[in-house]
């Protein structure tokens, strides 16, 4: 009986142990982003304005997030950059936004 009780604490303690990863929270990054003149991103066409961009690093979309609402959601999957990004920055192509990085990390979002 007392090797039972061992045996279950044990269990016990490795699933503990195992708790915090389970249970990690997961990280949004945003970026505000000023834009002068029309851009787009994905599909949709945006007004000059103030935008927020939000990404969820288990989802492949961005939203676009203009007085508190959504008004765009892009596809897009995250790449590694070969070195940590020294600022925030929407890299566009065209008028297209095709790359967000965050400052101080390793990973962008590529837009598809």
């Amino acid at each position: 009986m007392f090797s039972n009780i061992k045996l279950y604490l044990g269990g016990l303690a490795i699933l503990l142990l195992a708790l915090p990863g389970w249970a990690r929270p997961s990280r949004t990054d945003t970026a505000q982003w000023d834009i002068l003149q029309s851009a787009t991103i994905g599909n949709t066409q945006l007004k000059p304005g103030n935008y927020q961009l939000k990404a969820h690093e288990t989802e492949n979309t961005v939203d676009v997030v203009r007085d508190g609402k959504v008004v765009a959601q892009a596809p897009c999957h995250w790449i590694q950059l070969p070195k940590k990004a020294q600022d925030t920055e929407v890299v566009m192509n065209k008028k297209q936004v095709v790359q967000v990085q965050f400052e101080g990390k390793t990973e962008a979002l590529q837009l598809q």
